[in-house]
């Protein structure tokens, strides 16, 4: 709202576009998620992976139901990877041997996560191979 009388008091409604909303969401579910899909499209640079995101979700998450990738945890799973800078190698250890003794969740989960990291070190090899 603009003005201090009623009568020049204006409204402006700001609408992102869907990069826009990727780029500034504060929704918890939102956040995990675009962690993951960054961490998950790693190799692609920064916005081009903004750009499949909003094509995918334009307007958020707030109306889509619980998506596969999210029901597995591993969303959570790397959301939590992402917050405590553990590196994704780390953390598949210590996911399979939480399973060995009888606490996993999910071998969904733990069959997600340890392709996610089996991908992200081939990518930092790659990276390191190439580098000048």
């Amino acid at each position: 709202m603009l003005g201090e009388k009623a009568e020049t008091t204006q409204t402006i409604n700001i609408v992102p576009t869907p990069i826009e909303y990727w780029i500034c969401t504060t929704f918890k579910r939102e956040r995990m998620y675009r962690s993951w899909f960054l961490e998950t499209n790693r190799g692609l640079p920064l916005l081009q992976i903004y750009e499949k995101l909003a094509a995918k979700f334009p307007v958020g998450l707030a109306d889509v139901t619980e998506l596969p990738e999210e029901l597995s945890g591993a969303v959570k799973a790397m959301a939590q990877l992402r917050e405590r800078g553990e590196s994704a190698m780390e953390f598949c250890k210590k996911l399979i041997s939480s399973c060995w003794i009888g606490r996993g969740r999910s071998t969904i989960a733990v069959v997600l996560v340890m392709l996610i990291a089996l991908g992200l070190s081939r990518l930092r090899r790659q990276r390191r191979s190439s580098a000048p």
